[in-house]
């Protein structure tokens, strides 16, 4: 597992996930607690009947996050990569019959290849100059040297196979040769074209087995994307990769630039403890409408110590009626959380929450907060209604450790740490919000929204 480095804004976050946020005045004197004179104590109650629980590692019930990155890939390692390989010398012939004006001989060689992106199409292109001699009776009387240009276009979108193809050569023609004979004159131009023209499948083979093989990279992308990201402190990041697609190509004159989506549902966790296994990568599609920003939908899970402060620090003493206050919170929201009351009324009463959600900015807040029938009926008995005692403990504001914009601080960090020595990856956050909360498990999650941007760059 690969660890952030200690950058200030990793830093913050994770501590905030860590230890909790800073303690927060709530609704009227909640800091005064009321006097534990316990004049009533709830009933004991017998052993607890476990609570449903959702997996852990379940699919996060945010909605699916599209992260956008744009690939660039310097035209001119495409271009040193042909020249070093591809022959220098294209087609030959020492004994070319021309009949009455006796034979041709000649060479053909390439000059140095270029590259540049048209439309959404990377054109390679190659110049050609032939020296041609006419012979007859055992000396050459004529000579001339035509030129041509061959051209392939690579259509930038990935072929079944994830691969990026050649898909036609063309031949043209830029300088003719016409060769003369006394009174006959030989046009050996539709000669060349026509040797040069056999060998089309040669180049087309040559040029389409140097294109970038986007596989590889897509092979180690993947596996980096399903590592859990070690943040300082212990918090994790989880991206949950679910499908990679490839959108519309552009260039520059020396980059040619594709764009890959990922669809996630990224967390960002306490502990990497738990991660999802590894899966396979599922084939890449092809999307031309994929747009320039993602839309990130970051679930965060909170720290134990919140959900605990949030009743301790912050719950309003009249949460039942004046008559106590919460001395002590345990457990968690799926399972339990065991809330121990303290004033003129006092004893230990299980909540269980269904799901949560967002209040404001800074705040979530649980939701179909329920007890047990033994719960509800011991809370009767003390004269407390339950559902007013559910619906009070649903309006105890949870406050978030973090803001927003401190989560986008951290994404920059984290493309730049998956950098090496044959990529660079950075990020830009545009917009950062709270978006929601949820429960999993028996964990409690903010989901903050993020749209943002993403560059690959092949070194």
């Amino acid at each position: 597992m690969r660890a952030l480095r200690f950058v200030p804004g990793s830093l913050l976050v994770a501590t905030a996930l860590a230890c909790g946020g800073a303690s927060a005045p709530g609704r009227g004197a909640a800091s005064v607690p009321i006097a534990a004179t316990c004049t009533t104590t709830l009933s004991p109650r017998g052993p607890l009947a476990p609570a449903p629980t959702t997996p852990a590692e379940s699919a996060s019930p945010a909605a699916l996050s599209l992260l956008v990155v744009d690939a660039d890939f310097p035209l001119k390692r495409l271009q040193d990569t042909l020249e070093a390989r591809a022959p220098k010398r294209v087609a030959e012939e020492k004994d070319h019959d021309i009949g009455m004006a006796g034979r041709l001989q000649y060479t053909v060689d390439r000059g140095r290849f270029s590259a540049a992106v048209e439309g959404d199409a990377l054109v390679v292109s190659v110049p050609l100059v032939a020296h041609v001699d006419a012979c007859a009776k055992g000396r050459c009387y004529s000579s001339c040297t035509p030129e041509a240009r061959v051209s392939t276009r690579v259509p930038l979108r990935l072929g079944n196979d994830e691969r990026l193809h050649a898909t036609d050569v063309s031949v043209d023609v830029t300088k003719g040769c016409t060769l003369r004979a006394g009174i006959l004159s030989v046009d050996v131009t539709p000669i060349l074209r026509g040797q040069v023209a056999q060998r089309k499948a040669q180049l087309l083979a040559a040029i389409d087995r140097e294109l970038p093989d986007l596989r590889p990279q897509a092979k180690r992308l993947w596996a980096e994307l399903q590592k859990p990201r070690l943040l300082p402190l212990g918090s994790c990041l989880v991206l949950a990769p679910e499908s990679l697609v490839i959108g519309a190509a552009s260039g520059t004159k020396t980059t040619a630039r594709v764009r890959f989506g990922l669809y996630a549902r990224p967390e960002l966790r306490t502990s990497c403890d738990g991660a999802s296994p590894a899966s396979k990568r599922p084939p890449i599609r092809f999307d031309a409408a994929l747009p320039q920003n993602g839309e990130v939908h970051l679930g965060v899970m909170l720290n134990d110590q919140v959900l605990r402060d949030a009743f301790v620090s912050r719950m309003p003493n009249d949460l039942i009626e004046g008559r106590a206050s919460v001395a002590k919170a345990e457990g968690g929201v799926a399972r339990g959380v065991d809330l121990t009351l303290s004033g003129e009324l006092c004893g230990d009463v299980q909540i269980r929450a269904a799901g949560a959600t967002l209040t404001d900015e800074t705040h979530v807040s649980l939701a179909g907060v329920s007890l047990t029938p033994e719960e509800s009926e011991r809370l009767t008995r003390a004269s407390v209604s339950p559902d007013s005692f559910a619906r009070a403990v649903e309006k105890t504001p949870i406050r978030l450790p973090f803001r927003a914009e401190d989560l986008a601080a951290v994404l920059p960090d984290l493309a730049n740490a998956m950098s090496d020595d044959t990529l660079s990856v950075s990020a830009t956050v545009n917009e950062a919000a709270a978006e929601g909360a949820f429960v999993r498990g028996d964990a409690l999650f903010a989901v903050m929204r993020m749209r943002t941007s993403g560059t690959l760059l092949a070194k």
